[in-house]
């Protein structure tokens, strides 16, 4: 009997479909195993209940979670998740406190993931991303989460960035995740309990190199966040 879709798979092949992507598990892959984690360990090093803390000189944002999602822009993408998978039911009270890291990592992630596949004019930068395109990558982490960065945060996304998708294995990688145990990229991310970002070494088990690479890079250690991850997505 197959396994139903995760809420992520969901989501994603939605607009997979919508955009009219060939190459599904490369687009997948590249989402969810690569810019993801990259965005996550740019925002808060990977800490989910993260609070902005304001540089010497500058006042505080409401930015809060892995993602540090301002309180203003919480309920629009949570608004673009359940415009295409219905009602959550933690929806209702992050309408009303507005606080991303109140979140486990899986809802922080999905409500991340639908926002930028869905904000205006997004589908450029997307598509890049999809691609595995460094640049385009970066351009869609400016242009539509990270939308005023400053010199210091520019410079650590041009190395960080730099460090992931320059990485000499990279495309063996991907070329590895797509034959583990001979399953699609879809059927890997169900069996792994879904998405890299915080259970990298967990939720790649088999995978070589970029996953390894990330996990090492970013201390993204197997097991991180298993209470809040119980139940999937």
């Amino acid at each position: 009997m197959e396994q139903s879709k995760t809420q992520m798979g969901e989501l994603v092949d939605f607009h997979l479909n919508r955009m009219e992507i060939e190459d599904k598990p490369r687009a997948r892959h590249n989402l969810l195993n690569v810019f993801m984690p990259t965005v996550l360990e740019m925002e808060s090093s990977g800490n989910y209940q993260a609070v902005n803390i304001p540089q010497k000189g500058k006042e505080a944002t409401s930015a809060k979670g892995g993602f540090q999602f301002v309180a203003g822009s919480v309920v629009p993408a949570l608004n673009r998740l359940e415009r295409r998978l219905g009602k959550q039911e933690w929806g209702a009270d992050l309408r009303k406190h507005k606080d991303a890291s109140k979140l486990t990592p899986q809802q922080q992630q999905l409500i991340f993931m639908a926002d930028l596949l869905e904000k205006d004019g997004s589908d450029k930068y997307m598509k890049e991303v999809m691609k595995g395109d460094k640049q385009g990558s970066m351009d869609a982490y400016y242009k539509l989460h990270h939308t005023a960065p400053d010199e210091a945060t520019t410079k650590r996304a041009e190395d960080l960035f730099g460090q992931v998708y320059n990485a000499d294995d990279k495309e063996i990688t991907y070329r590895n995740s797509m034959h583990y145990k001979n399953q699609t990229m879809e059927q890997v991310m169900m069996e792994t309990n879904q998405v890299a970002s915080d259970q990298i070494g967990k939720q790649l088990v088999g995978f070589k190199g970029l996953a390894r690479t990330l996990q090492l890079m970013f201390g993204l250690e197997p097991g991180s966040n298993d209470e809040q991850n119980k139940g999937g997505y």
